[in-house]
């Protein structure tokens, strides 16, 4: 800009470069080529064979798919069962548990009783 606000026409000088970069080579491979060119019928022959086979393959994996989805729903009834199982096996030992206490309570309380039918036999008894 120069003093009273207006632009200044300079010429800009950009600087540019060209690289040019060439690739040359020679692959080289150690199969022998085929110049035969393939009949059509041993082409068409060659087609049928492999679209026969892409048909069985198509057909296994149809197959497989319908057999990974029982297995995977075999698995879940398993693992269902499984925790099913596992809360009933918890449910018992609690269960089993109690039951210890109580029979180690009635020994303790029989231990006491017997304890006490003992006392009484040694003392003397008064009349009236």
């Amino acid at each position: 800009m120069d003093k009273e606000g207006g632009f200044v026409n300079r010429p800009r000088r950009y600087e540019s470069t060209k690289k040019v970069t060439a690739l040359t080579g020679r692959v080289f491979s150690n199969t022998e080529s085929c110049d035969e060119e393939l009949a059509y019928d041993d082409l068409a022959t060659s087609y049928k064979d492999l679209y026969v086979r892409s048909a069985e393959i198509c057909k296994m994996l149809g197959e497989q798919k319908k057999i990974n989805s029982k297995l995977l729903t075999e698995r879940s009834n398993h693992l269902t069962k499984i925790s099913e199982l596992n809360d009933e096996v918890t449910l018992l030992n609690s269960q089993l548990e109690q039951v210890k206490k109580q029979v180690e309570m009635m020994t303790d309380d029989s231990t006491i009783l017997d304890d006490m039918t003992k006392g009484q036999g040694k003392r003397k008894a008064k009349g009236i």
